[in-house]
């Protein structure tokens, strides 16, 4: 075992994190679902949303065996919502092509659908307890201020570099302690910023403290900057402030969640509120929301939404499977994005100061 992996086992010892919800219970499957959860996403905003999709889908076979609107559903408000998705899929597949267990082969796990590299090496280290070698955004940053990896570490080049050096640290024993321990070590101590370098276990061989250059590394090339798009949306509520929604199609943006529809300049709001079934007379009454900026990974929307309160409840209304009425106490009951709750909170907001 290198001195790396000794110093960070002796750390993590003392340090580490040990009462994480997919730690109680690290099989295979708990792994690889808290792993694709904190893909892009922080640890403090996972564990509500991993608590609720463990309790509603225990088992591999409970998740592969549901519908793709019970997944979107629980994984509402998490986002990049193709990562449900994959999850769905990979579920599937391992039931149907590897007799519902996990691969414990790294080439074949990483076959499946939304499992790369290093998810693959997080389940055969923390699931299986074998050899596995994981490079996550804080495995990334630990290794580059600790060799003082200067190049962009988002060049393909320097990501060869770090995985070389990440696999030659990582020990050939003690492998779910070391992988828990290099995650904990970069999310807690070797922090993006205010690292706690004066305490450090491993400031006397670190190139990026000698130098003087812990908050420069990793350096990264700056991505080009999301585009810009205006969202012009109609929010149709009832006389009791329901909010009407429309599923997206299959595909596209926000695919099969649930939104307020899109306002067209080309389709007269009367024609819109007929084609959902919905009568149009002198009883609504409309207001705009402020604008306000909603962005995504890729896109930044600025969003305007003109309000229409109709005169009646919906319950009074004749069913249309097209729609739903929402409000912030059932709005769990469907998968929608976050633009959908920020939306209902706002419209809530506006009933609650009239």
């Amino acid at each position: 075992m290198d001195w790396f992996a000794e110093r960070l086992l002796r750390w993590a010892k003392v340090h580490g994190r040990k009462n994480l919800p997919w730690q109680q219970d690290s099989t295979p499957y708990h792994v690889w679902v808290s792993e694709i959860m904190l893909q892009q996403t922080q640890v403090k905003s996972v564990i509500n949303y991993y608590e609720r999709f463990i309790k509603r889908f225990p088992t591999l076979s409970d998740l592969a065996n549901a519908s793709e609107h019970e997944v979107l559903q629980q994984w509402s408000g998490l986002g990049y919502y193709r990562r449900a998705r994959n999850l769905h899929k990979c579920a599937q597949t391992i039931r149907d092509e590897h007799h519902g267990k996990f691969p414990d082969s790294l080439e074949i796990l990483k076959k499946l659908p939304g499992i790369g590299a290093s998810t693959a090496g997080a389940i055969l280290s923390l699931g299986f307890n074998s050899r596995g070698t994981i490079m996550d955004g804080n495995v990334r940053r630990v290794l580059a201020r600790i060799h003082g990896i200067t190049e962009p570490v988002n060049q393909s080049s320097t990501e060869r570099k770090l995985w070389d050096l990440a696999q030659s640290h990582t020990p050939h024993s003690r492998h779910a302690e070391y992988a828990q321990a290099i995650m904990d070590f970069g999310a807690t101590w070797c922090t993006k910023h205010d690292p706690m370098c004066s305490e450090c276990t491993m400031q006397t061989e670190c190139i990026a403290f000698r130098i003087k250059k812990v908050q420069d590394l990793p350096f990264s090339l700056k991505r080009s900057r999301p585009r810009e798009e205006n969202l012009d949306l109609l929010l149709i509520t009832d006389s009791l402030g329901f909010v009407l929604l429309e599923q997206r199609p299959p595909e596209g943006l926000w695919s099969s969640l649930w939104l307020p529809p899109h306002k067209s300049k080309k389709t007269p709001i009367e024609s819109l509120l007929q084609g959902f079934g919905l009568p149009y007379n002198d009883q609504i009454v409309s207001h705009e929301l402020e604008k306000f900026e909603h962005t995504l990974s890729h896109i930044k929307f600025t969003v305007s939404a003109d309000v229409l309160k109709l005169g009646v409840k919906h319950t009074e209304l004749a069913p249309n499977p097209r729609i739903r009425w929402c409000n912030a106490d059932n709005i769990q009951d469907l998968a929608v994005p976050a633009l959908t709750n920020k939306l209902i909170a706002a419209v809530n907001s506006k009933a609650n100061l009239s």
